[in-house]
């Protein structure tokens, strides 16, 4: 899930991603724009595992997209529940 990074990092947002070789914190930087949200990579922390990542576009597009979806479905986690991609 993504957290909000402090007052004075404005348009950055964390994820947290899992895959078959560890888990990793990817920090994402907000760009400008034409009328459309567009994310940078601006930091990559290996959380564990292996550190030969192959951070893909889509990875993160996935990443982005789950965040969003798990934003519109709070009541889903209510209860403890945790989601996969």
């Amino acid at each position: 899930m993504a957290r909000e990074m402090g007052p004075n990092s404005s348009g950055r947002v964390s994820l947290l991603i899992e895959h078959s070789h560890g888990t990793l914190e990817v920090v994402l930087s907000l760009v400008d724009g034409a009328n459309i949200q567009l994310y940078q990579p601006a930091e990559l922390h290996i959380m564990s595992g292996s550190k030969n990542v192959m951070l893909t576009h889509s990875v993160l597009a996935n990443a982005l997209s789950m965040q969003k979806w798990m934003e519109e479905h709070l009541d889903v986690f209510s209860e403890g529940l945790t989601s996969f991609a």
